[in-house]
């Protein structure tokens, strides 16, 4: 997409006149591109324009700043009050820009980790307005990435990946399938398996963020968190946001009992179910072993690059701290 494009029609959408639009690199968000744009006056913004829906995340967004949740980014309205506006199939968002950092980068410290946890725990506690509950995803406990998988499982298992042709990203997601396929063919099966059980004993749902890790994590120059990236946000039980402090989803960040310990002191006692959790991760690892190879093998949007980080970062689910090894560790737990 041009930039001059993107500037048209926030200036139509949003009477924001922008002067510039930077792209900003560095995410792990295929369906989206991100600018940082700077208005005449020096103000600056983060313009974000995604191939899927960003309505569900916006409104929570609004209805919690709306409430003072601190830590959630309120997104700029369109001149006749809508929260996004259409642009060449996709939508087309506008958030204040907030300087800092990524926690991931940086880390965090006991005082933040301990924010971190009040932060997440002023989330679960809001009250969601009717017409934004009623825009949200329920847990359902039936993993879509489960399917996804086997057909993948199936594809690679022949030694011919298809897809974007028998390059070498593709080759070497093939040779890393298969090495690992015993392991990866256990996930389906589990994450079903488990599902069944909690459907006959769901846990009560409160709004989670559903991406809840220190890479969405902004520490601002200010010192303040602030918790970015609400696409995924969904209602269902704790867990599904815990799972990414409970040791994390990260293998080269995980969370060390030290820092949880301070993160549980800012949100206060949860007794986490090993059941629940042994879902969310089995099924996190699913999405990502799905997204990643659809990355190499089918996205056409996808340059050599990212076709090649997209390999790293599968490389990594199957690493002894990557987010496979802690779900079959979860399932050893549960006896499976």
């Amino acid at each position: 997409m041009q930039p001059d494009a993107v500037i048209d029609r926030i200036a139509a959408a949003y009477g924001l006149c922008l002067v510039s639009l930077d792209g900003v690199t560095g995410g792990a968000d295929s369906a989206a591109t991100l600018w940082r744009g700077t208005a005449a006056d020096g103000g600056a913004y983060a313009v974000k324009l995604s191939r899927v829906d960003l309505a569900v995340g916006l409104a929570v967004t609004a209805a919690l700043a709306d409430r003072k949740v601190p830590g959630v980014p309120t997104p700029l309205t369109t001149v006749d009050g809508r929260l996004w506006t259409g642009l060449s199939g996709a939508q087309l968002s506008v958030v204040p820009w907030l300087s800092g950092r990524a926690a991931v980068a940086g880390g965090l410290d006991p005082v933040q980790w301990r924010s971190f946890g009040a932060l997440l725990a002023g989330v679960h506690a809001a009250a969601v307005p009717a017409e934004v509950r009623e825009l949200l995803p329920t847990e359902d406990y039936q993993p879509l990435a489960a399917p996804a998988v086997r057909v993948l499982g199936d594809r690679l298992g022949t030694g011919r990946a298809g897809g974007t042709g028998e390059d070498e990203p593709a080759r070497e997601l093939g040779a890393a399938w298969r090495a690992a396929a015993d392991r990866i063919a256990v996930l389906p099966a589990a994450v079903e398996e488990l599902g069944t059980g909690l459907r006959a004993t769901p846990a009560p749902p409160v709004l989670c963020h559903g991406d809840a890790h220190t890479a969405n994590l902004l520490v601002a120059d200010t010192g303040d968190l602030w918790l970015l990236d609400w696409d995924g946000a969904v209602l269902a039980p704790r867990e599904r946001d815990l799972m990414f402090v409970v040791e994390g989803v990260l293998a080269d960040a995980l969370v060390s009992p030290a820092q949880q310990a301070h993160f549980f002191a800012g949100y206060g006692r949860h007794e986490i179910d090993p059941v629940h959790l042994a879902y969310y991760r089995c099924a996190w690892a699913l999405e990502d072993l799905a997204g990643f190879a659809h990355e190499i093998l089918d996205d056409p949007t996808r340059t050599p690059a990212q076709r090649v980080q997209a390999l790293r970062y599968f490389r990594s689910l199957l690493t002894p701290t990557g987010i496979v090894s802690l779900a079959e560790r979860s399932l050893r737990g549960l006896g499976r």
